[in-house]
């Protein structure tokens, strides 16, 4: 996206730009005049879900749960979301200079499940009801379905192979793991209550 289209999607939500750089596909770090960084990120959901997910995140964040989101109490946030030429949605929230967890660390990937777990418990109150995009009572499925893909991975590793000799190496070393933990997470889903499901579920998609 050049310079030009990415300053006028910015002057939607009333910020000049001085600087730009792109941090992946349709995601740009960007400064404003006044100094301020900015995330500017491209939005593939349909308008109405952009907007239940502005409704969702603003009542978690009222609960106290700090979030990196708009605040529509400021100028720059009173807007949800501006339209490119083509009809792309993108959101304007406040940069955080924050790092990618690491897989490989344990630390890493238990604080992205208990966050994930107060994101969820946080919520709860509002998924009640029929909802459109609702995955409420699926996760069974969902992680039944997740097992027999890790199962069709591992098969094709101690098989044919994925062209890579150390994937197939670290697939066919650390398959009775994988698996374990999947039929953990379905164990653990089966005996728990309504009120621990969120909790189970981040900890397992992280």
């Amino acid at each position: 996206m050049s310079k030009k289209s990415i300053s006028n999607i910015a002057k939607q939500f009333g910020i000049k730009v001085t600087g730009h750089k792109q941090i992946r596909k349709g995601i740009f770090r960007i400064i404003a005049s006044d100094g301020q960084a900015y995330s500017l990120k491209r939005m593939p959901k349909p308008l109405a879900r952009l907007r239940w997910i502005d409704r969702m995140l603003l009542r978690v964040r009222n609960k106290g749960l700090r979030l990196v989101w708009r605040n529509p109490q400021r100028p720059v946030g009173s807007r949800l979301y501006a339209a490119s030429p083509k009809g792309e949605l993108y959101v304007l929230i406040p940069w955080f200079a924050g790092r990618m967890p690491s897989p490989r660390s344990l630390r890493d990937m238990r604080a992205c499940g208990f966050a994930l777990g107060r994101l969820h418990t946080a919520g709860r109150e509002g998924l009640k009801g029929h909802f459109a995009y609702s995955q409420i009572g699926v996760w069974p499925q969902t992680l039944q379905a997740r097992h027999r893909y890790l199962q069709k991975k591992i098969a094709k590793a101690n098989g044919n192979g994925f062209g890579s000799m150390a994937i197939n190496r670290f697939v066919q070393r650390h398959d009775p793991e994988i698996l374990r933990y999947a039929n953990e997470a379905k164990a653990l889903l089966r005996s728990s209550d309504i009120s621990r499901t969120a909790i189970i579920h981040a900890s397992t998609v992280c």
